[in-house]
């Protein structure tokens, strides 16, 4: 194969290669499971904002039912001030639990049904049996 051929071929991959490393600077790592269809690099924006970082009205965009609730002052998300991504981090894998109900000691308190008597020492499935639509939490 002649040079020319061989730096012809190089000029031709060379711009693929590069947006690759760009996208890996760029992406700090993979999505969880729930939020696959949010992950490349054309979509960024669709959490991401320039002059914001990561608004909760674009969380509540797409979590309506948590929206809803929270407009209404109901549930744990009402009661909660701050930012989603506080407990629910991401680009931290596929198999990341972005509820957080396993890596944080949850306060029930929070929720407006405190925990007392014998309910205080049952764990979480005893009581939350139905999972979330979408999830197999």
């Amino acid at each position: 194969m002649g040079l020319r051929r061989i730096l012809f071929i190089l000029l031709i991959l060379l711009p693929f290669s590069a947006m690759a490393q760009l996208g890996n600077f760029v992406n700090p790592g993979p999505l969880s499971n729930p939020h696959q269809s949010l992950e490349g690099l054309t979509k960024c924006t669709q959490c991401h904002s320039a002059s914001q970082g990561l608004p909760n009205e674009k969380c509540l965009a797409c979590h309506t039912e948590i929206k809803e609730r929270i407009d209404q002052r109901k549930g744990y998300h009402a009661r909660n001030l701050g930012n989603c991504y506080s407990c629910h981090a991401e680009h931290k894998g596929k198999e990341f639990d972005i509820t957080g109900l396993t890596r944080i000691n949850f306060n029930h308190t929070d929720t407006g049904w405190p925990l007392t008597g014998a309910h205080r020492d049952l764990d979480c499935p005893k009581c939350h049996k139905q999972k979330r639509k979408g999830t197999n939490r």
